[in-house]
């Protein structure tokens, strides 16, 4: 599963400057409180959006159209290993992501299938709206890029996957040769995807190969330039863009599911740019510095029996 990284702030709805307030606790009570008439108007799709526990601050995220499973979850108070079998059993049950929350950014990890950033957007915002909490949750999504007069500075370069636009000069010549000779005449073609991998070795590494694509060939041909590589010796290998920006990003693998959060976890903590990437959110302009939701009026209790009083009149 890919992994990648948003900030988040709540904007009031009168204006002024997005706060960083930890939304954590707020979440955890959301979560382990039986509302299911609440829960049941947080739709998305034509189907209902549930955010279940998983591990400490780490939740599934799943769209459903059948209700049923949660009523079985808190009717039994049944572990994450229960949720995870019903999930699989359950015929009417997407695919779920996983949702790492912390003070002021989260991680997602999703499947193919599984709903990802604009659900979840969704979800917050559709359930500060019914609660009347009168702000907007904000998310920014953690990018990095290198200036091209930085490649040669590289560690070490493992890929390169480069996207070029079909109707630029470079592109109009890679059609020429995989279509021998037609000029991309009559194709309906938008862009090529070309990735460059090394040979199996030890010490393989493509920075060369990767300032020669720098130095010789016109960036506006290119949609993006992407490279896996590492910054400096003590770095683990990235995804690094040269041309274009992209979501920081990691990939989870484990050979069982309860090993999940685990490895968010690991894999955040290792990710030297994310770090930099979640200051330099943190000390943004546009960001009001941070405090807790109770300070900013936010509290799942007061929201939710506000709710239910105006849902019964």
């Amino acid at each position: 599963m890919r992994v990648t990284y948003y900030g988040y702030a709540l904007k009031h709805l009168d204006g002024g400057l997005a706060q960083l307030i930890d939304l954590r606790r707020f979440i955890s009570e959301f979560v382990a409180a039986d509302a299911l008439d609440f829960k049941r108007t947080l739709n998305y799709g034509g189907e209902t959006l549930l955010l279940l526990p998983f591990a400490p601050s780490v939740y599934l995220f799943v769209q459903t159209r059948d209700l049923e499973i949660i009523k079985r979850v808190h009717q039994n108070n049944w572990s994450a290993d229960d949720i995870r079998q019903i999930l699989r059993n359950d015929q009417s049950i997407g695919f779920a992501s996983y949702v790492s929350i912390h003070d002021n950014w989260f991680g997602i990890a999703c499947r193919l299938m599984s709903p990802r950033i604009t659900a979840l957007g969704h979800f917050f915002n559709t359930m500060l709206e019914k609660l009347e909490i009168p702000y907007r949750l904000e998310l920014k999504a953690f990018q990095t890029s290198i200036q091209p007069q930085e490649v040669g500075g590289l560690d070490r370069v493992g890929s390169i996957r480069i996207s070029i636009d079909a109707q630029t000069g470079i592109g109009q010549q890679f059609l020429n040769l995989l279509t021998a000779g037609a000029d991309g005449v009559g194709l309906d073609v938008a862009a090529l995807d070309v990735r460059i991998v090394p040979r199996r070795s030890r010490n393989s590494d493509l920075t060369n190969t990767l300032q020669s694509i720098v130095e010789r060939y016109d960036p506006q041909s290119m949609m993006s330039l992407e490279a896996r590589a590492r910054l400096e010796a003590a770095d683990r290998m990235s995804d690094i863009y040269i041309y274009g920006a992209g979501a920081i990003h990691d990939f989870v693998n484990v050979e069982h599911e309860r090993e999940v959060a685990a490895e968010m976890t690991r894999l955040a903590r290792e990710n030297r740019v994310l770090r930099e990437k979640i200051q330099e959110f943190v000390n943004d302009d546009d960001n009001e510095a941070g405090h807790a939701a109770g300070d900013a009026g936010i509290s799942w209790a007061r929201a939710y029996a506000r709710w239910l009083a105006l849902s019964h009149q």
